[in-house]
């Protein structure tokens, strides 16, 4: 879990709840824009993280991974332009994850604003076990893992595509021009993928939950109304909170609970929500 405020102190700390220990991974005087951009592997043995002097001058983003081997620094980047990302006080909606295999892992930076041409490039997928770059692209876009193996999809201006180890990338849908996948979260069944996006006839101004289900490839809006923050609570049911707008940030509130069952949406006693187990298809 990571403890700051933007541009204050703050630490990341590791938490054993097995043992009911805690240790510090880092701590920091100054919180960056990716002090908060932290993912665990599928099994929960390894920890990815970024660290982020705020100091604006070149190389001056780590990304690191936390192991039983140790701490180590798959790569150096700089840092694109600043944002405000919607964190509910958990992760960073960054893209930074493993792969299902936990073989690889991504990184993509919000793609808010340009990036200058002296920016590294904001979408990478390296190797885990000696950090080797096998993917990337000049620019970001919304990602996410799938399923058991490594499969990665992107979403580009046209189609949403695969990706795999071997290099090759496909196109799965063609005609993903009329939506966007702002803040995608794969589901435990290996199918359906979560995100927020306006709806298609524009009943609601903001940004409601939807639905992706890649095995029949279509998709749906889950509620009319806003929802931002959509995570998988179980398989079959769904969270999501309204916000309130007015500061630089939005700010959660009204959470709801979506369940795939009947299609019914009810108020939810949960304000915040982090994780949830299982991650994947199998695991219990």
């Amino acid at each position: 879990m990571a403890v700051s405020i933007h541009h204050r102190a703050g630490a990341l700390y590791v938490v054993d709840l097995t043992t009911q220990t805690t240790s510090l991974v880092r701590a920091w005087e100054n919180s960056g824009i990716y002090s908060h951009v932290y993912a665990w592997n599928p099994e929960g043995t390894m920890l990815t993280y970024v660290t982020d002097d705020h100091q604006g001058a070149p190389d001056s983003l780590r990304w690191h991974i936390l192991s039983p081997a140790g701490d180590r620094t798959v790569a150096t980047l700089s840092i694109g332009e600043d944002s405000c990302d919607i964190t509910f006080e958990g992760p960073s909606r960054t893209f930074l994850a493993f792969s299902p295999d936990s073989r690889y892992v991504g990184f993509a930076r919000p793609p808010w604003g340009q990036y200058r041409p002296e920016d590294s490039l904001p979408f990478q997928v390296r190797r885990v076990s000696d950090g080797k770059l096998v993917f990337s692209q000049s620019t970001t876009a919304p990602t996410f893992w799938l399923g058991n193996a490594a499969n990665l999809f992107i979403q580009n201006h046209l189609s949403l595509q695969e990706w795999d180890p071997s290099g090759h990338l496909q196109d799965v849908v063609t005609d993903a021009n009329h939506w966007r996948l702002i803040n995608p979260v794969p589901g435990p069944d290996g199918k359906n993928v979560l995100f927020s996006d306006q709806s298609l006839d524009h009943s609601v101004g903001m940004f409601s939950p939807w639905s992706l289900d890649l095995s029949s490839r279509t998709n749906r809006q889950l509620a009319y109304k806003e929802g931002y923050g959509v995570s998988f609570l179980t398989p079959t049911l769904v969270w999501f909170a309204a916000i309130q707008h007015g500061g630089y940030c939005p700010d959660p509130t009204k959470p709801y609970v979506y369940d795939f069952a009947d299609g019914t949406v009810t108020p939810s006693i949960i304000t915040r929500f982090f994780d949830s187990w299982p991650h994947l298809p199998g695991q219990s």
